[in-house]
């Protein structure tokens, strides 16, 4: 081709057509793509753990099964395990008292706000009469418990766990952790998260009576 040949016009629309193309190809691959790709699943799992997190009803259902790291199988329709645990007054409290009756058993923990969450909205339901509600206070110093149940002023039976082995029995590792046990001692129900007053009164209907 001669130097001066007339050299094709390319218009304007189409250069930047061009350049467009070729900034969308830069951003979709090589360490672009990867960062992009990365960014979405930082957003995903944002999302996922705010939903986990938050204050939600967690209803492990019938046939489900909770890890325990004795050899107990904890599931529904299974037979509770048995335990004693000092209630911080010089006595012992052991499940074994209540075998007649229907149990809400409760693991909380003070550093917990959803377990306070739940102690607090425990402390007001109305129970119906024969339905006892044991909370155990797991992988914390009792003092600590003992003041911030004071500082609610929280009228609830408690009972010490201190180095959580009993909530490790039940397979209780999320708070708060909420068993419904029926009078033959098996758990009917388990409730993970914070357990509306509705929620509850439900479940004793359903589950315990």
């Amino acid at each position: 081709m001669n130097d001066d040949e007339t050299q094709p016009i390319v218009p304007e629309k189409s250069l930047q057509e061009a350049k467009n193309i070729n900034f969308t190809k830069k951003i979709f691959h090589g360490p672009a793509r990867v960062a992009l790709v990365v960014a979405i699943l930082l957003v995903v799992a944002i999302g996922l753990l705010s939903i986990v997190g938050g204050r939600f009803v967690g209803e492990v259902t019938q046939g489900a099964i909770l890890t325990s790291t004795s050899s107990t199988i904890i599931a529904i329709d299974s037979p509770a395990p048995t335990f004693s645990l000092p209630d911080g007054l010089g006595g012992v409290v052991s499940l074994a008292e209540f075998k007649s009756s229907p149990v809400l058993l409760l693991f909380w923990a003070s550093w917990n706000n959803q377990s306070l969450d739940q102690v607090h909205i425990l402390s007001g339901v109305n129970i119906p009469p024969g339905v006892v509600v044991l909370t155990v206070n797991t992988q914390e110093d009792p003092a600590k418990a003992r003041s911030a149940l004071e500082r609610g002023k929280y009228n609830i039976k408690v009972v010490y766990d201190e180095n959580g082995s009993i909530g490790e029995l039940y397979g209780a590792k999320n708070l708060p952790a909420l068993f419904f046990i029926d009078k033959e001692g098996n758990i009917r129900n388990i409730a993970v998260g914070v357990t509306s007053e509705g929620a509850i009164m439900e479940r004793v209907e359903k589950f315990l009576y």
